[in-house]
């Protein structure tokens, strides 16, 4: 009845229109968060490249006994690793008529200032998805590797520049992990690179976490069920404190759905050489554009403290 008497009255009806856009889109930056949440977005220092030295080869040390001749010196051997920064890009525009009626209150809201806080949520998100592919010097699925070049030095040369991988995994059991992290624990790993990481996040996309709560409970393929009494009945498990040898399992939900990454996150660094920032594009005066832009890098000064696994069953 209502709807019959507004209708009847359209032109004086005010439009019911809740004041600010829903957003449908996916803007969550996981990887991004995690790396701001523990300190490791910072200021870049100086020009980009970035670089730092490293040692891929030591000196000899021996035993010896009373009277045993002075051996020959011995030096550590290093390298220089160099990395450049990485630009990431929006634009947005205002026409004319959009601001005479922004001028005259004809929206609820600033159309201007949505699209700018929108396409500051859209650049963070192209440089998430950069964060978690596989482009080299970008993506941890180049970097976090055990083959190819990173900050300009490759594993074929450098056999220490090489993160530990286990692929082919299959179906995801804590074996697969238990190896993995004693690998990245141990002097010699399992592809012989000294390593001695201290590992401190497993990162997950959402469904290699559902596999990782799967691997506990009646033959390894249901979720341990847990009781409380006066409780609720619970059959899954608490995702948001997952964890595994004391390490947070932390959902990444860019990454593959086939890996799982184990990191030291106090070797990662999120370099930012650009501050997000906006530029007016000048030249129509009829509409008003501007850029949205920034630039950053993924440091990791230990390519070999980090693992991950691959081929893991969706």
């Amino acid at each position: 009845m209502s709807g019959q008497v507004i209708s009847t009255l359209a032109s004086l009806a005010r439009p019911n229109v809740k004041s600010g856009p829903v957003d449908l889109l996916f803007r969550k930056t996981d990887l991004f968060n995690l790396l701001r949440l523990t300190g490791r977005v910072q200021d870049g220092q100086g020009p980009s490249p970035f670089k730092w030295n490293v040692v891929y080869s030591g000196a000899t040390a021996e035993t010896f006994v009373e009277g045993q001749a002075l051996p020959a010196a011995t030096k550590q051997s290093y390298a220089q690793a160099s990395l450049d920064a990485f630009y990431a890009r929006g634009r947005f525009s205002v026409t004319g008529h959009v601001k005479d009626n922004m001028a005259k209150a004809g929206f609820y809201d600033d159309p201007q200032n949505i699209e700018e806080m929108l396409m500051k949520s859209d650049v963070l998100k192209k440089v998430e998805d950069s964060l978690v592919g596989s482009t080299q010097d970008i993506g941890i699925a180049a970097i976090i590797d055990a083959t190819g070049t990173y900050a300009g030095l490759s594993q074929s040369t450098y056999s220490a520049w090489a993160s530990e991988e286990n692929g082919s995994i299959s179906t995801l059991d804590v074996a697969d992990m238990e190896d993995l992290y004693e690998e990245l624990v141990s002097a010699s790993g399992g592809s012989s690179v000294p390593r001695g990481a201290t590992p401190t996040h497993v990162l997950a996309p959402p469904n290699q976490i559902t596999n990782y709560i799967r691997t506990v409970g009646s033959s390894a393929t249901t979720p341990l069920v847990r009781l409380a009494p006066g409780g609720a009945f619970d059959a899954g498990f608490d995702r948001a404190r997952a964890t595994f040898q004391g390490l947070p399992v932390v959902q990444v939900s860019g990454i593959t759905n086939i890996e799982m990454y184990m990191v030291d996150i106090n070797d990662m660094t999120l370099l930012v050489h650009r501050d997000l920032r906006i530029d007016e594009v000048v030249g129509n005066p009829e509409e008003s554009s501007f850029i949205v832009s920034t630039a950053v890098c993924l440091k990791v000064e230990h390519r070999n403290w980090h693992g991950k696994l691959t081929g893991i069953t969706a």
